[in-house]
């Protein structure tokens, strides 16, 4: 269903942005066990877009997001938190390449307002899955206007978990 969507309503011009700059992050707070034939798959779905004959067909880069145990151990709510959030040691050793740590960098913690700080500490139970890329300012594409930033092409929040079931 969520491939149907995205090639429906998903479209990105070659000229828009390159895939090279493009990001998947999928951020959950359980992982279960991911085999390589369903992480490729989903990997697939989530790269689909609503294709033309400019658009190339290369998948941008997968990140799985999760807190890190020192983030979970120094949050709000400390260890009794790490109960919602389940991660299978075989699915983070086998795909170490992919795994980003969850929240701002404790640097941009430090220059953040006081709720924003709150924020960062909370762990998080939100599910979402997103595509992100650089885009032109202006609603033009990169190309004309020489500027960019990033932008979201798409969001998709659930109260799911990411696993093969």
């Amino acid at each position: 269903r969520l491939k149907q969507l995205l090639a429906r309503h998903v479209k990105i011009e070659a000229e828009q942005s390159q895939p090279s700059e493009h990001g998947i992050i999928c951020q959950a707070s359980s992982f279960g066990n991911l085999p390589k034939k369903w992480l490729d798959d989903f990997h697939s779905t989530l790269a689909t877009t609503a294709t033309t004959a400019t658009t190339t067909k290369v998948k941008p880069p997968m990140y799985l997001v999760a807190p890190t145990i020192s983030q979970i151990r120094d949050s709000v709510e400390g260890w009794v938190s790490s109960v919602a959030l389940f991660i299978s040691k075989a699915t983070v050793t086998s795909w170490q390449s992919l795994w980003r740590r969850w929240g701002p960098s404790a640097a941009s913690r430090a220059s953040c307002d006081r709720r924003a700080k709150l924020r960062a500490e909370a762990m998080p139970h939100v599910k979402t899955f997103s595509r992100f890329g650089q885009l032109g300012l202006n609603g033009k594409t990169s190309g004309e206007s020489g500027e960019t930033t990033t932008g979201v092409f798409w969001l998709y929040i659930g109260s799911h978990n990411l696993s093969k079931s």
